[in-house]
């Protein structure tokens, strides 16, 4: 049995519910009814305990027949019968299947009539429908086969929904189908396992297919509304086969009956686009065998300049083929592939390029899903005679095509098409067909040289393509470089071969470029000496040669012959090469590292790769390599390292590092040697230590040390602790920086932390005994060293830490930002294992302390590391107090939650009183961590702990309010508005010192015109939503007019104030205006009228003036000259115009003030004045305007309320 869970479906339907319940005051009285009907449903149930489904569907069934007439069944009350069936539609899929089962009959003849009447309307009908289909759907298989022979049955509503799926409503025609979906998705119960076909599926088939034969027989009377009933039809088809319930015997009859369609409605471009859709459903579908249908469809080939329908053909064509060459790909490709490559390709002759492009979709979609690249390795002999014809019957087609005139006009298609043919077929392209196409190209590609050729991009792909498929030998002999000095007469030279061999190249033998490519170096290096410097000729020969080298690391990529071509004589000529030009360094580097790398990797866009590069093949390589070259080239690496400025060797130290991954232990412990001996002499040199450089010889070889340890063996530990030692005593700042870094790099490799924990007490005595003579440089390489030692410390050294806590302290406060990071993340280590020691683990051994006479051991905890740090607060050096305070701001804030919880709580509030007491300094350095430290405090812990210290901390923190140094006065702003978001304006207000209380009123007002603005931003937003629906569709006019304000306003200006006093900004940016005056009014009907419109108020004029002109008989102007008149006066003044009105609306417009601020002139700062200078302005205006920008200045800019972590503090 089906399970049913009676309170997840009362749920779910209480969740529909409630969104209707929300349409009670609706605008729209369908809405509304269904909400009140709702109510009044619900309102029966207030005496029910446990209101259920069921409850919903027998009162909704009530008032259904209530809105029938008890005899006729008849609909009697419209309104309420839609009402009742839209809620039924909802409550029927969550009501119980048992129950729908049972009652199938009884709710089928209530149902019935809502869909029969002809007063029925398209809301009901839809919901009639949505509640018919969840009443099938849950029936089982008995009640669908219908041995009794009922005559309410489910079949005679399934005939409902089918003959509503051809009405003329598209909202009807719509929800019957996905009702006949929904439907057939829902397998009934009872069927048998295994089975996934639907009983009414073949009835669906039945009537879809009868229908269709009907409706096309009677084509000819209203061939508009057949057409439409066809296409509503194939629809039905389309979700019968979507739903996998098309039985494979009747789709021949179906395909027969619209190719027929087709071909007798073809200039019904929607009809038999519609058509295509469905073919392309059934197509798609894995589940049909389509492969008849494919050959059907093919026949009905149609017109090449036909867009749409030699569009969609296409298109189904390519995924039919797609289909087929899952099930089967290789029978797919010997039988079928290229039948409907040579149909499809004529499609590409075409005059529309739309069509051009969706063939060459299709034939690209063709070659990828069906010329698989593992049919060219079969082991089958007669198999693979079969794919070699069909792949030269390929090649001849793709020939006629480059060839014939009739693809002139899809060439790059066609390139595209070849090239991707050659990257499936890969070795097979050395058969002749393929070897004419790759001269055709390469001569396209030769004449390009010297005269214009098209498409030159598609050809370089295809050349491309046999570089790397067909192999860049075979290549050279069909299209030879002629470059050199024996072959450069024998046809054009191809110099435009190196970039494409640069980028295609792979997998090829490394004797083409010794044999191939050097003499033409050679012969472009004597022609490059014999030019002048400057000239153009040495430039084009400068440029070859540097193409040519950079076509070495392709030839170096897992090449053939490695052992045979990569020997003494090429590996010292590319020796001398590195050491005599140096812009090739990188270049020759890299393919020195193909070498090496392509060896190593697994070789996976291959497909001969079994053939050609087995594992055996790998590892002799990586064997000859190591036995014959290795130690050779890393001297040379080594030599090129040291004459190398550092900012410029990272490629030779990514080059000598793969040589050291291959190389042998006893070249690698040789080279050790060597660089330990080199690197002595020159520290026993004196000059060493005056050579303070980066590039110094004893730097340079501690840099290569540093970067073979990852590949020295354990024996050579020792040393290496040794020369630790020795170097880092050194004044040289690149020396003792290296140093240090032997330390990190020992701990990063296997093993290398147990041989650091067995030197642990002698690396902590020379890290101690040098801190006096650390350099400034080196200070971070340290930091990063004594954090590998924290890390393996044992548990009864935790005097190494009370020894270096100063200097982690005091790294707290580096400029270098590396160098803080590392000391917080120390502290931190540190400080957890302190606060975490509850077990006792970590011992403090005083015997071990310089100046303590004791032999005590004892455990440390929290309070010993206070006590530690405290010191430094009471150090003689501001910048020791200064670092002291920001750690305990670290340490504090990181381990809040531990420490509130703890026991050392207290001191905490002990510490906070002595950093309190520090911002009476006069240092601003301490000051600044002190309000850093003050900041933590007193908004981490806890309000109740905070509250009695806020009296005392005010006063403090206010004497830095006028400080502009250091940013102290927007801090100190900050931590305030901190404090009165965590404990209230009141309490702030009332501890706040009186000659600073300016300073809380600005920033309670600034608090308080932020919510403003928020709240009005928001507020502006809403209204411009509501105003975008409303007059979407009204004119300029019209909108003019609705948004410009009555006549009762007058000109002047009322200021409103909020319950605080503060004043409100007014708002008319929306306001318009227009401008007219008396003796001309202004005509509405004129085209200029919009320039008579004003976004600001125009001004009143102060008397009557003259009129300007006079008219003669014939309309002309006449200018009278007035001698009173000033020079200044403008004779346009008095007229409106547009041009006025925007001069008017910019001067009394806003403008930019503080903060980038809009700010609009009032009183009597805007009223006659026609410009913004001070001069016109009263002094009380410039009084006030005066005080306002120093009480805004007094603060200063309004900074991010955010609190920054521990490393920036």
């Amino acid at each position: 049995m089906d399970s049913y869970d009676a309170k997840e479906n009362l749920l779910n339907l209480e969740i529909e519910l409630s969104k209707l319940r929300k349409h009670k005051k609706s605008k729209l009285e369908n809405q509304k009814h269904i909400a009140i009907v709702l109510e009044a449903v619900e309102e029966n149930f207030e005496d029910i305990s446990t209101t259920t489904v069921t409850h919903y569907m027998i009162s909704l069934l009530s008032l259904l027949d209530e809105s029938l007439d008890s005899g006729t069944k008849e609909i009697t009350d419209l309104t309420m019968a839609n009402s009742a069936m839209y809620l039924l539609d909802i409550v029927f899929k969550y009501a119980s299947p048992v129950i729908l089962r049972e009652k199938f009959i009884d709710l089928l003849a209530k149902i019935g009539p809502c869909i029969t009447d002809e007063k029925t309307d398209a809301p009901l009908l839809k919901a009639s429908i949505g509640t018919l289909e969840n009443l099938l759907k849950s029936q089982d298989l008995k009640t669908w086969v219908n041995k009794d022979n009922l005559q309410l049955n489910p079949l005679r509503g399934l005939n409902a929904i089918l003959e509503l799926c051809l009405d003329s409503r598209p909202k009807v025609r719509r929800r019957a189908l996905e009702a006949i979906e929904g439907i057939l998705s829902v397998v009934p119960l009872g069927t048998k396992e295994g089975v996934s076909e639907h009983v009414a599926s073949k009835k669906i088939i039945d009537y879809g297919i009868n229908a269709l034969k009907t409706v096309s027989s009677n084509s000819g009377k209203n061939d508009k509304e057949t057409a439409n009933m066809q296409i509503q039809l194939c629809k039905l088809f389309e979700i019968i086969v979507v739903t996998n319930q098309y039985p494979a015997d009747k789709l021949e009859v179906l395909i027969n009956i619209l190719l027929k369609l087709c071909k007798s409605n073809e200039n019904n471009l929607f009809l038999i686009s519609n058509i295509f859709g469905l073919f392309t459903k059934i197509f798609t579908n894995d589940s049909i065998d389509i492969e008849q249908i494919l050959k059907s469809v093919l026949s009905l080939k149609p017109s090449l300049n036909d867009e749409l329908l030699a569009s969609n053909w296409c298109d189904l064509i390519s995924k039919g083929c797609i289909t087929l060459s899952k099930k089967n790909d290789l029978n797919f490709f010997l039988t079928d592939f290229l039948q409907i490559f040579i149909t499809l390709k004529n499609f590409l002759t075409s005059e529309n390029s739309k069509i051009v492009n969706r063939c060459f979709v299709s034939l690209t979609n063709l070659i990828e899903n069906s010329l698989n690249q593992s049919f060219m390795v079969t082991e089958d002999m007669n198999i693979e005679g079969e794919i070699e014809q069909i792949i030269e019957s390929l090649g001849n087609e793709l020939l006629d095509m480059l060839s014939s005139i009739n693809y002139s006009r899809a060439i790059p298609e066609v390139l595209n098409i070849v090239a991707l043919v050659l990257n499936k077929i890969s070795l097979k392209s050395d058969k002749k067909v393929y070897v004419d196409i790759l001269k055709q190209v390469g001569e396209w590609r030769t004449n390009a040289e010297t005269t214009t050729v098209e498409n030159v991009a598609e050809i370089e792909l295809v050349l491309g393509a046999y570089l790397k498929n067909l192999g860049t030998d075979k290549v050279l002999q069909v299209l030879p470089l002629n470059l050199s000095k024996k072959t450069m007469n024998n046809g054009p030279g191809r110099a435009w071969f190196f970039p494409l061999m640069r980028q295609y190249t792979r997998y090829t033998e490394l004797s083409i470029f010794v044999n191939e490519l050097m003499p033409v170096l050679e012969l472009f290096n004597e022609k490059m000496e014999n030019s002048p410097k400057e000239s153009m000729e040495r430039k084009i020969f400068e440029t070859i040669v540097d193409q040519i080298w950079h076509c070495l690391p392709s030839f170096c990529y897992l090449p053939k012959d490695l052992t045979l071509s990569f020997n003494d004589q090429f590996a010292g000529d590319l020796c001398n090469v590195l050491y005599s030009n140096v812009e090739l360094r990188p270049t020759i580097c890299h393919a020195l590292r193909n070498l090496v790398d392509s060896n190593k990797t697994e070789v996976e866009d291959l497909i001969y790769k079994d053939l050609f590069y087995p594992d055996e093949v790998l590892s002799s390589n990586l064997e000859y390599l190591k036995r014959t070259k290795v130690s050779n080239m890393l001297s040379v690496l080594f030599n090129l390292f040291s004459q190398t400025h550092p900012t410029k060797r990272h490629f030779l130290l990514t080059t000598i590092e793969c040589y050291l991954n291959i190389a042998t232990e006893d070249d690698i412990n040789k080279t050790f040697n060597n660089v330990c001996s080199m690197l002595k002499t020159e520290l026993d040199k004196e000059s060493t230590l005056k050579n303070n450089k980066e590039d110094s010889p004893a730097a340079t070889l501690m840099d290569i040390i540093v970067t073979m340890i990852k590949y020295l063996p354990e024996a050579s530990f020792t040393i290496l602790f040794s020369i630790f030692n020795i170097t880092i005593k050194m004044k040289h700042q690149t020396i003792q920086k290296k140093s240090y870094r032997i330390i990190s790099k020992i701990s990063e490799i296997p093993n290398g932390k147990q041989a650091i924990a067995q030197f642990i007490d002698g690396l902590e005595g020379v890290m101690i005994e040098e801190y006096s003579n650390l350099l400034t440089n080196a200070r971070a390489s340290r930091l990063q060293a004594l954090e590998t030692v924290i890390d393996l410390l044992p548990n009864d050294h935790m005097h190494f830490i009370v020894n270096i806590m100063t200097e982690l302290v005091l790294s707290t406060r580096d400029v270098n930002e590396k160098t803080r990071e590392l000391s917080f993340s120390i502290l931190i280590k540190v400080t957890d294992m302190f606060l975490n020691n509850k077990d006792g683990l970590y011992i403090l051994d005083f015997q071990k302390l310089p100046g303590i006479d004791s032999n005590e051991r004892v455990t440390v905890n929290f309070n010993n590391l206070l006590e530690l740090m405290s010191a430094g607060m009471i150090g003689d050096s501001q910048h020791m107090v200064s670092a002291t305070v920001t750690a305990f701001s670290c340490i504090f804030y990181e381990y809040k939650d531990a420490i509130i919880k703890s026991e050392f709580n207290a001191q905490v509030w002990e510490i906070y009183e002595t950093v309190e007491l520090y911002l009476d300094s006069n240092s601003k350095e301490i000051v600044k961590s002190c309000i850093g430290f003050v900041k933590v405090i007193v908004l981490s812990y806890p309000v109740e702990d905070c509250r009695p210290k806020i009296p005392g901390l005010l006063p403090k923190l206010l004497k830095w309010s006028n400080e502009h140094t250091g940013h102290f006065k927007s801090k100190v702003k900050h931590i305030i508005e901190r404090l009165m978001r965590r404990f209230g304006e009141n309490f702030i207000e009332q501890n706040f010192p009186e000659s600073d209380k300016k300073l809380f009123t600005n920033i309670r007002k600034l608090r308080n015109r932020s919510k403003r603005d928020a709240e009005k931003e928001d507020n502006e937003v809403k209204e411009e939503n509501v105003n975008s629906k409303s007059n979407r569709f009204m004119s300029a006019y019209d909108d003019v007019l609705n948004d410009s304000d009555s006549d009762l306003d007058d000109d002047a200006e009322f200021q409103e104030f909020d319950e605080q006093g503060n004043k409100k900004k007014t708002n008319n940016s929306k306001k318009q205006y227009l401008t007219e005056s008396k003796e001309q009014p202004l005509d509405l009907l004129d085209s200029k009228t919009l320039q008579h419109i004003s976004s600001s108020m125009p001004r009143k004029t102060k008397g009557k003036r003259q009129q300007q002109f006079e008219y003669d008989l014939d309309g002309k102007v006449v200018i009278q000259k007035n001698d009173k008149q000033e020079e200044n006066d403008d004779p346009l003044g008095s007229l409106p115009s547009g041009i006025n009105a925007y001069l008017d609306a910019v001067k009394q417009g806003p403008v930019r003030g503080q903060r980038n601020r809009l700010k609009f002139k009032k009183g009597t700062r805007s009223g006659d004045n026609d410009d913004f200078d001070d001069d016109d302005e009263s002094a009380g205006d410039k009084k006030l305007l005066r005080s306002r920008e120093m009480l805004k200045n007094k603060i200063g800019k309004k900074r991010p309320q955010k609190f920054k972590s521990n490393r920036k503090l």
